[in-house]
């Protein structure tokens, strides 16, 4: 896997980087840098990269348990769906906490009014995105598979 890095203003190619794992997310994190989301041998990783110098740093690792969706915001606080459980990642704070115990098929953060959304059996459920709170649910007849907020509302 590579990570190959273009100029937004010429498509110019800055530069290609090796990856240690597949990313499932890449999210923007500052000017220079970005956030690879993904799953390794050993199990789930958030990693920061500079996309300048190509440098590395481990955010953290879930041994033993694949990451299967991401959510993220513009304050670059992330929410990974585990096997088990939903963990919230506040990158300002370098705060890694439980965000929420119920097992989900996918999640997204709904920007207009700060809410995660997340898919679990038949219901899309509303998360308070700080607390993991729940403030509503919509039951649905079948399974919910995806999640996705409108943003053009």
């Amino acid at each position: 896997e590579q990570l190959a890095i273009r100029t937004t203003y010429t498509g110019s190619l800055l530069s290609v980087q090796a990856l240690d794992f597949p990313p499932i997310a890449i999210v923007p994190y500052g000017d220079d840098r970005v956030l690879l989301i993904g799953n390794g041998a050993s199990g789930g990783r958030v990693q920061e990269r500079n996309i300048v110098t190509g440098l590395a740093v481990e955010v953290t690792a879930f041994p033993g348990q694949a990451i299967s969706r991401v959510a993220y915001d513009d304050a670059a606080d992330l929410w990974l769906v585990l096997p088990t459980q939903i963990v919230r990642i506040d990158m300002a704070a370098s705060l890694v906490a439980p965000f929420s115990a119920t097992t989900a098929t996918d999640l997204a953060h709904d920007a207009a009014d700060g809410l995660v959304w997340i898919a679990s059996g038949s219901d899309a459920i509303a998360l308070d995105q700080t607390s993991g709170a729940t403030l509503g649910t919509i039951s649905f007849p079948l399974a919910v598979d995806r999640v996705l907020p409108f943003f053009n509302r």
